[in-house]
């Protein structure tokens, strides 16, 4: 039985989450207008992208650091006040460079608060984890379904492209309030020495640390993966297929929502089938997926696989989190650190391999996805061999 108000409570944590993902894709549907406004080439506007990425890295590597001295709602309410303020700045920018520095601090400030959001969660009083981390993270592919949307119809209205940032200040502010009434009011910070263990204490066992090793290597893996089907199969679809920029768009749109059921689904049955029976059908499914909506000429056909690849995508990397922090026992805030910063890692070197692997031929380069998802799968039976994996690998 759910109980419907422990999972209102973690409403902001939820919000937060699709903030991250608002801010980070909301520029992919309007680079043109970026591009005039700012007077740069679109593919200069691009690199945000990559600034935002290399920014969320720092602030989720530094992001445990914060907590040794303040509490979780002084560090959420902290980056959004000033989150909120770099969405305001939008406004009066005018040149590449302080486009670039606004998106690597906003990227750093959602770092700090993507970690501390999904930390919360999986130290919430909620005891289905699974459940928990499909719901929560599955913000994050309806932030980016409905931003760049947005963001398009906005300017097609005749909308200044900065006012899709001005929008995201009511709901940083809504988050704001809602951290301020839903979040604990202590005053200590949340991560008491009792919590923590020094690294070398922390990673001592052998065992522990080659699954969490292995789960770290399945989420840089599942994340390039990931990342090739929503920032390049578009592009392959229009160059290859004949897709117009309307059809090419829908897939990105069935894609993310089909994530997005696929994670509710995956949510309300991670009590009753067993955790790595979930994991490797899907997992298995989307590498297959994404094989024939390459393969597909007609829309109906690459709609439909698209679709089924976006449930194979759907569970497995929250899945993935909640297995990783499970492992271990202390110091969850470092751990859950090294999974995300793994899977801004991922995405940040994707558009390398997308690069090379387009060298021998664009359909190579979106095979590569069912490629990186094979090795996903591969790992992942591997890590289920491993004993720290028993407890919830196998469990219903």
């Amino acid at each position: 039985m759910i109980n419907f108000k422990k999972y209102l409570r973690q409403s902001p944590n939820f919000l937060a989450i699709f903030i991250f993902a608002v801010f980070m894709l909301a520029h992919t549907s309007i680079l043109l207008e970026i591009g005039q406004s700012v007077g740069a080439f679109p593919q200069h506007i691009n690199y945000v992208f990559a600034f935002f990425t290399v920014g969320s890295i720092g602030g989720r590597l530094t992001a445990f650091m914060y907590n040794i001295r303040f509490n979780s709602r002084q560090i959420m309410v902290g980056c959004l006040v000033l989150l909120a303020g770099l969405a305001l700045s939008m406004w009066w920018c005018s040149s590449l460079i302080m486009l670039y520095l606004i998106f690597t601090c906003s990227g750093y400030l959602l770092g700090i608060v993507y970690i501390q959001a999904n930390k919360n969660l999986m130290e919430s009083d909620i005891k289905n984890k699974g459940r928990l981390a499909n719901i929560g993270l599955s913000f994050y592919p309806l932030g980016a379904s409905l931003a760049p949307l947005a963001a398009s119809l906005l300017v097609r209205h005749g909308f200044n492209w900065q006012l899709i940032y001005i929008l995201t200040i009511p709901l940083i502010v809504s988050t704001i309030i809602l951290f301020m009434c839903l979040s604990p009011a202590s005053a200590r910070p949340q991560l008491e020495p009792k919590d923590q263990m020094p690294l070398k204490e922390l990673f001592g066992d052998r065992k522990h640390n080659l699954a969490y090793t292995l789960v770290v290597l399945m989420v840089l893996t599942y994340c390039i993966s990931e990342a090739i089907v929503f920032t390049w199969m578009p592009t392959f679809l229009r160059a290859e297929r004949g897709f117009s920029l309307q059809s090419a768009g829908a897939v990105v749109t069935i894609f993310w929502w089909s994530v997005i059921g696929g994670r509710m689904i995956v949510g309300l049955i991670t009590s009753r089938i067993k955790t790595f029976k979930i994991m490797l059908s899907i997992s298995i499914l989307g590498a297959i997926s994404v094989v024939f909506m390459a393969l597909s000429t007609p829309a109906y056909l690459v709609y439909t696989f698209t679709a089924l690849a976006g449930l194979g995508y759907s569970g497995l990397f929250p899945l993935m989190v909640s297995s990783g922090t499970q492992i271990f026992k202390q110091s969850r805030g470092i751990i859950i650190t090294i999974i995300f910063a793994a899977s801004s890692l991922g995405k940040a070197i994707t558009p390398y391999i997308i690069d090379l692997s387009s060298r021998l031929s664009l359909f190579f380069s979106v095979i590569m996805a069912a490629v990186f998802m094979a090795l996903t799968v591969i790992l992942l039976i591997i890590f289920s061999q491993s004993r720290a994996s028993f407890i919830f690998m196998y469990r219903k």
